[in-house]
């Protein structure tokens, strides 16, 4: 508890001191507890300081029932440090766990077995067996003894943060405006809405912090690579004393799937492991407790999308966060790895589980891990063998897919198996190539083993038999293809089952069944394309399956027919009339894109009819069709240039049809793709992404076009010169477009800078004298101007100096960026910054909303200058008297014992106006050494204050906290004098300190016809509030901690001799009484509605 508060502490003033903000005190953190949401006014007879003592011996243990401050500490704590806090079941255990009188028992749930003990000894054979498994690597080599150690030919990869998720509606709800590029094994009718750019990080950096989260990666794009080399990392941490560190299980999803967890990665990790060392089966017990005292296990789950059925992939995320977020949340983290899925799915989750998506290699990366490879392998000059291989990667169609580990491990085994041989065209042309590797290696050095194999365990049951196994290893390939078919089309038998039941793998007459399954398991393995994983046969990755079950797809030209009418649907002739009437747009096809690309790959024999298919998705589908085949480009597959060129006419004339500022709606020509006004510049903005990811010969003239088209709406420009970067153009190319779009006055302000920050990570040499024209542009706001010089700032500070000044004297400029220019030399440390601050200050021409800002920058870099200004506009009787208090107040937080005295005066002086009255008062109030209850106790007693008056001097008596603030409660709602609305005020806000007395007084007042029918009715909505933990703020005045209706159910009124059905009765005569206005005996049925609900 100790350590995870402090550490929490620590990261929230880190946060703080990073923006220029002092830590947060002790008291200043107490206040804030005081106020709302969090509304802590005991802490059982303790102070924050007793909890977090500097010296440890005098730390104070929090007493059990304070749970609520500890969890409101750390939301505090937490806010401040930019972090998403624990659940507050954590925070129990954790209370619980420090209790000084937990029993004996409890201890010895808790406490680890010594080291040295039966499940430390299991551990390090776990460990030892994993580290084995993880160095593998996990695809075959083609050339006989080169695989090498996944750490060898390894790059560490980036990750970036999603975009931030809500809970859709539902399957097959769209989301958001259709978005195309969204990943490969997305659903193109439940799709995410656009992805925010966010911070890119390491992936280490994610596995060793979430509580779960999960990392999407395209096919390949290493998802089980990350994972293993995390393991090998983390248990190398360990070894150099990290102890702290987590201690990694990698698994797969279906696994877990409907079992218990423990007991699932018992059985999971046993059968992985025991071809690897693990010589005893690990008990469920092990997995029950942490492996080390407070230390983690780290569950890798991989492959969630491998679970077919939704409901399962669903039921299984749930079983996961709620063991996160329960009181095994201690125990375990979870890093959930999977393709690309429909927002609505990982929405189970909840916000607070992020969603990482792995990066592709840099081209620096590319170099790097081909050149590992062909070390490996053997090649002469490895270095510039990987150069010559890059930039032949960049030429070919799949430039884009050679940055995935997969497709990189693929490519480079090809190229280093042939180098003179011209690298494939497509990516079902490297699987191709690939499985004709394998299968020539198989057939070649591995022949004879093979025939000594086969004679060795079938010719003592005859020449038939034999005959039989070599029939079998003939059509091997093929029947491998055909396995993989009856998969991926839904069969849940094993591979071995379905291959041993395919005509040509039959089990011949004389030949005992267990010998033969034996036989067809050692040509799988042999093959290299199945692998032996937790005791079960599978595909070593799972586009091989996908590739061999396409192959079986696309067997002859009637077959590859066959498919393409299944994945797309039978081409039919639609009557005119239909065409008309319903204006159709045929949506893209719900199916597996990896899948769908491998097919259209490898149907040569036909490709007229692959470009019939997806001329027709271009022409009716609309956006949502372009993208569909947009994501096929992306994966490598090879589209029909005449697709290619049709979409690039269509994504154009999308382009100007959305993003004419000449069009008051959407034409036609768009329907399907905009059905609110809203959405009309998203689509066009993602037209344009698709546009620049296609390919398309001409894109680069196409987007130029766009760019300079005065007609388009400026933004759409901007995001044309923008998407020009995709192309992997030349740099100056590219810069050339953004510089003179940010140059363009006609383009609005904020995407001018947005432009010029773009040229700045592409050319920084460029930039500087692109944003000091920028900085000196009168047409541009204010703010884009500053902000010009910011960036400028951090290459060549000088000369940013020098525009920060003309700036702040620039009269033409906002007052608000006049003070920031100013501010940013006065941090500094220059002085002409003080003096530009201290100008503006003193200035009778500028607006006095930018005097005080001034001041308020003065006060933060100006030293004892601020004091001057302060004091004089405090007596600057020609302004906001509420500005002349501030200054007050801030003169007297520097020590002024006059301003201090002067505040005092404002507050008490009878005949002020209301809001400068308690203007002064807070502004006491908030003074850390000054002691404000005295006067609180004299204001509220004030009649000469209006009401809100009171009631807010009695929120701030609250705020303080102690006994004085309990009896003015009670002098409130006592007084006549105030109003009735008043009084019911205070009684709620008396639930924040004593509900019990609370209940009591709002009853009374909803029982006292006297009073008036809407402080009835407000007084019954307090009720609700306080005993349901209904979410009403009656008034902008008042804001009443709530409470959960498990206070209720369990003890409604602090013991008090009132049952339910009292206060139901109290409230059902209000709801009835006619002299209460209609609309307040609405209130009043309305809060009784809610009991009734409450109680079925």
């Amino acid at each position: 508890m100790y350590d995870e508060l402090r550490a929490l502490r620590g990261k929230a003033d880190a946060a703080r001191r990073k923006a220029g903000l002092r830590p947060l005190s002790q008291d200043e953190t107490e206040r804030i507890l005081c106020k709302a949401p969090y509304l802590v006014a005991d802490f059982r007879g303790q102070r924050l300081s007793d909890w977090l003592a500097e010296d440890f011996s005098k730390t104070k243990t929090p007493s059990a029932n304070s749970l609520a401050a500890v969890f409101a500490l750390a939301r505090v704590w937490s806010e401040e440090a930019g972090v998403t806090a624990p659940a507050e079941r954590y925070w129990a255990d954790l209370l619980e766990a420090a209790q000084p009188d937990r029993t004996a028992k409890s201890r010895a749930r808790t406490e680890p077995e010594p080291a040295g003990g039966p499940a430390h000894s299991l551990i390090d054979d776990y460990i030892a067996a994993a580290v084995r498994a993880a160095r593998e690597h996990p695809y075959p080599g083609v050339l006989p003894g080169n695989t090498p150690p996944l750490t060898e030919v390894y790059v560490r990869q980036r990750v970036r943060a999603g975009a931030a998720r809500s809970r859709p509606a539902g399957p097959g709800k769209l989301a958001g405006p259709v978005s195309g590029l969204v990943g490969e094994g997305a659903s193109w009718t439940s799709m995410p809405p656009p992805r925010r750019v966010s911070g890119r990080m390491s992936a280490e950096e994610i596995l060793d912090s979430d509580r779960i989260c999960v990392v999407v990666g395209t096919p390949g794009g290493g998802k089980t690579s990350l994972f293993r080399t995390h393991l090998i990392r983390a248990v190398e941490a360990r070894k150099a004393g990290e102890l702290e560190t987590s201690l990694p299980i990698l698994v797969s999803a279906a696994a877990l799937s409907g079992k218990p967890l423990a007991a699932a990665l018992a059985e999971a990790v046993t059968a992985e492991l025991g071809s690897f060392g693990l010589l005893e089966k690990l008990p469920d017990d092990l997995f029950k407790e942490c492996p080390y005292e407070d230390v983690p296990w780290l569950v890798m789950v991989d492959g969630l999308d491998e679970i077919t059925d939704t409901a399962s992939r669903r039921n299984l995320l749930a079983a996961l966060d709620q063991i996160s977020d329960g009181s095994r949340g201690r125990q375990y983290r979870f890093v959930i790895a999977t393709r690309p899925l429909p927002e609505w799915e990982l929405a189970v989750l909840g916000a607070q589980a992020p969603v990482y998506e792995l990066e592709p290699f840099t081209w620096s990366d590319l170099n790097r891990v081909s050149a590992d490879w062909f070390r490996v392998l053997g090649l002469e000059n490895p270095d510039r063998v990987a150069e010559r291989f890059a930039s032949a990667v960049r030429r070919t169609r799949v430039f884009g897919l050679a940055r995935t580990p997969l497709m990189a491990a693929l490519l480079c085994q090809l190229h280093g198996a042939n180098p003179d041989a011209p690298l494939p065209a497509s990516r079902g042309e490297i699987y191709r190539k690939y499985v004709e590797q394998l299968t020539r290696r198989m057939q070649s050095a591995d022949m004879s083993g093979i025939q000594a194999q086969v004679r060795a365990g079938l010719e003592r049951y005859g020449d038939e038999a034999l005959g039989e196994g070599w029939r079998t290893l003939e059509r091997l390939p093929e029947l491998i293809s055909w396995s993989a078919a009856e998969m991926h089309g839904g069969c849940s038998a094993s591979i071995l089952d379905i291959f041993s039941g395919l005509p040509g793998a039959a089990c011949p007459k004389r030949v005992p069944a267990g010998v033969w399954r034996e036989y067809l398991q050692s040509l799988l393995l042999r093959s290299g394309l199945i692998i032996l994983r937790s005791g079960e046969l599978s595909f070593f990755h799972q586009t091989v399956g996908e590739f061999l079950a396409a192959t079986h797809a696309t067997r002859s030209a009637s077959a590859s027919l066959e498919s393409l009418a299944t994945l797309f649907g039978r081409k039919r002739r639609v009557p005119l009339v239909e065409r008309i009437l319903t204006r159709r747009v045929t949506p893209p096809p719900e199916v597996d894109t990896s899948f769908t690309g491998f097919v259209l790959d490898q149907c040569g024999e036909v490709q007229d009819a692959v470009a019939g298919c997806l001329l027709r998705l271009v022409d009716r589908g609309g956006l949502a069709g372009c993208g569909f085949i947009a994501v096929l480009l992306r994966l490598g597959t090879n589209v029909p240039r005449s697709v290619v060129l049709a979409m690039a006419r269509k994504l154009m004339d999308l382009v100007w049809v959305l993003g004419s500022t000449l069009n008051s709606a959407p034409p036609r020509r768009a329907r399907g793709v905009v059905r609110t006004d809203q959405e009309q510049f998203e689509n066009a903005f993602l037209a344009l992404r698709l546009l620049a990811s296609i390919g398309a010969e001409d894109a680069l003239d196409r987007l130029r076009s766009i760019a300079r088209d005065d007609d388009l709406h400026p933004a759409v420009r901007a995001r044309a010169a923008e998407a020009v970067v995709d192309l992997d153009v030349d740099v100056a190319v590219a810069v050339g477009l953004l510089d003179e779009l940010a140059r363009n006055k006609s383009i609005g302000s904020r995407m001018r800078a947005t432009l010029a920050a773009r040229v700045e990570s592409l050319d920084p040499d460029h930039v500087s004298r692109l944003l000091v024209d920028l900085a000196r542009d009168t047409t541009l706001a204010g703010r884009e101007r500053v902000a010009s010089v910011m960036t400028l700032r951090g290459l060549e500070a000088a000369l940013a100096s020098e525009l920060f000044a003309e700036l702040a004297l620039d009269t033409r400029m906002s007052g608000y960026s006049r003070v920031w220019s100013a501010g940013v030399l006065a941090g500094a440390g220059e002085a002409r910054g003080i003096e530009l601050l201290d100008r503006l200050a003193r200035a009778i021409d500028v607006p006095i909303y930018v005097r005080e800002e001034a001041v308020r920058a003065l006060v933060k870099h100006g030293g004892s200058k601020a004091d001057s200004v302060l004091s004089r506009l405090a007596s600057d009787h020609s302004v906001d008297p509420h500005v002349g208090i501030r200054a007050g107040g801030a003169l007297a937080e520097r020590g002024d014992k006059d301003a201090l005295k002067e505040l005092e005066r404002i507050a008490m002086q009878r005949m002020s106006d209301h809001n400068l009255r308690i203007g002064a008062v807070e502004m006491l109030a908030a003074m850390g050494e000054y002691n404000p209850m005295d006067l609180l106790e004299s204001l509220v007693r004030d009649t000469t204050l209006d009401n809100n008056g009171r009631l807010r001097v009695l929120e701030i008596m609250l705020e303080a906290g102690g006994r004085r603030g309990v009896d003015a409660v009670k002098t409130l709602v006592d007084d006549r004098s105030l109003g009735d609305r008043a009084r019911v005020f205070a009684a709620g806000l008396q639930g924040s300190i004593d509900k019990p007395t609370a209940v009591r007084l709002l009853l009374g007042f909803i029982g006292d016809r006297s009073v008036a029918g809407g402080a009835r009715a407000d007084a019954a909505e307090l009720l609700a509030q306080l005993l349901l933990g209904e979410s009403v703020r009656l008034s902008d005045a008042v804001d009443v901690r709530m409470h959960t209706a498990e206070d209720f159910r369990v003890d409604p009124v602090g013991n008090m001799d009132l049952d339910r059905v009292t206060i139901i009765d109290l409230i059902d005569d209000l709801s009835r009484d006619r002299r209460v206005s209609r609309a307040d005996r609405g209130r009043a049925f309305n809060v009784l509605r809610r009991f009734y609900l409450w109680r079925r």
